[in-house]
């Protein structure tokens, strides 16, 4: 392997430790607004919140991330929790996702 592809590589491990860090950061903190708003009566605006949390939490390096959500989140425990909860809330939007797919699905039975 030459240096080129070993530094794409790191590179590239680093890019998506961050992603994951990130979209956990997001999901636990949007969560929990959600259930405060619902609290609340009001109305939680997914795409909103994501727009800002990108302005304001997405140049964090991954490091950071991690730091933010373990000062934060008392019940994460450490980085292994970190990706665990990555894969669970990975799971959970595929079958959310194929879910409302399939709630939406329309059966034309048209007899001729």
């Amino acid at each position: 392997m030459n240096t080129v592809n070993l530094m794409t590589l790191c590179f590239n491990k680093e890019t998506e430790q961050q992603r994951m860090a990130f979209y956990v950061a997001q999901e636990v903190l949007g969560r929990r607004l959600k259930k405060q708003y619902r609290a609340e009566d009001k109305k939680f605006d997914w795409k909103a919140f994501k727009t800002e949390f990108q302005k304001q939490f997405g140049e964090l390096s991954y490091s950071e991330l991690v730091k933010l959500i373990l000062d934060n989140v008392m019940w994460v425990r450490d980085e292994n929790h970190i990706r665990e909860l990555y894969y669970y809330y990975l799971k959970q939007a595929r079958e959310n996702q194929q879910k409302q797919q399939s709630d939406t699905t329309v059966f034309n039975f048209a007899l001729k």
